[in-house]
């Protein structure tokens, strides 16, 4: 009862004294948009591209280095899915870390540590090395920096480059699925280069070209995002973008040319990382402040989880023929689409 008079008391004084309570908006608002801003951007961007490239690597090096390192399907696998595997192992730990000395060093000193480790990499000298290595990469990334749409969009963003490396390697229009089924692991020969299913080095240009397209397309498709966001809400977005990726992933197992893949992992991919920045927006306005950051954590580890096992799952389904791989992406898509109508609306909604 005190307590309760307490705080009516200190209300009333306060609205006599023209200090009346402002919600979260009113009060972004009164501080305004300066140079610590810029700075905080700024920051966040380094952080977010050195994590990007932390888990984006593996993918890139999976058709120039499969021979080197013995790679077959499996081991691609891991190789993909071990950084997220760090990311889980290491957040509870950073998050301890945080609470005791700030964030400011994580940031920092976890963006030069990752700066470090990369230059590692390259000094790899076997696949336990490289796996390794990239576990606790896995662990530094997770300081500074979903479920289904994680585990969608990063499978098909990892395997993107092997996908373009295996129809790189033939000039015929005969579609995906003629290039996209792995052989069984047995039947590869990483030694004897008088068989011929010996292991071939595929580092054509065009794997890299096309990746870098299918990335630009995602950077305006976040741009498009960030522009439509206010008219037609966060919820919208991530609607649309998840269906179109659907169709466009099950559409991949219809095309007949490369030029007519690499427009439907554009959409596929790109499109996808627009509804997932629409997601990451959405979560914090669906709980109360004070949960808000286990809810977040929870999120992100889910979304790390989830792409783990996605590109755990993914080779395995590509040694079981052509439509396994697309058909499964494309459902996980379609599923958290369906399940996001019953989300409430958050845009120009106050904090709470």
């Amino acid at each position: 009862m005190m307590t309760s008079m307490g705080i009516s008391g200190n209300t009333m004084d306060d609205q006599q004294n023209g200090n009346e309570s402002k919600n979260f908006e009113e009060a972004i608002l009164a501080t305004k948009f300066g140079l610590f801003n810029i700075i905080l951007l700024a920051s966040c961007m380094i952080w977010f591209t050195a994590s990007l490239i932390e888990t984006t690597t593996s993918g890139v090096i999976l058709p120039i280095a499969q021979c080197d390192l013995d790679l077959d399907p499996n081991r691609k696998g891991w190789l993909t899915s071990i950084t997220f595997f760090g990311m889980i192992f290491g957040a509870t730990i950073w998050g301890i870390i945080g609470d005791i000395y700030g964030r400011k060093i994580i940031i920092s000193g976890g963006v030069f540590l990752l700066g470090i480790f990369n230059i590692v990499y390259g000094f790899s000298t076997s696949y336990y090395m490289l796996v390794t290595l990239k576990f606790f990469g896995g662990v530094i990334a997770s300081g500074p920096v979903a479920a289904s749409i994680w585990f969608t969009a990063n499978t098909m963003r990892l395997w993107m480059p092997q996908v373009f490396a295996l129809l790189s390697d033939s000039d015929s229009n005969d579609g995906i699925c003629e290039h996209i089924v792995q052989p069984e692991i047995s039947k590869l020969d990483f030694t004897n280069h008088t068989d011929d299913n010996v292991c071939q080095v595929l580092s054509d240009k065009s794997i890299y070209v096309n990746s870098i397209v299918v990335q630009a397309v995602g950077v305006l498709g976040v741009f498009l995002a960030v522009s439509l966001v206010t008219t037609v809400g966060n919820k919208t977005i991530l609607i649309v973008t998840s269906m179109v990726a659907s169709v466009a992933t099950v559409a991949i197992y219809f095309a007949k040319n490369s030029v007519t893949i690499v427009i439907l992992y554009s959409l596929s991919v790109g499109i996808a990382f627009s509804g997932q920045a629409s997601f990451n927006s959405i979560v914090p306005n669906l709980v109360p402040t004070a949960f808000r950051f286990t809810v977040i954590s929870v999120s992100v580890t889910l979304g790390r989880l989830g792409s783990m096992l996605g590109n755990l799952i993914f080779p395995n389904l590509m040694q079981l023929g052509c439509w396994q791989p697309f058909i499964t992406i494309g459902l996980a898509f379609f599923i958290p689409a369906v399940l996001c109508l019953f989300l409430p609306r958050t845009t120009k909604q106050p904090l709470s």
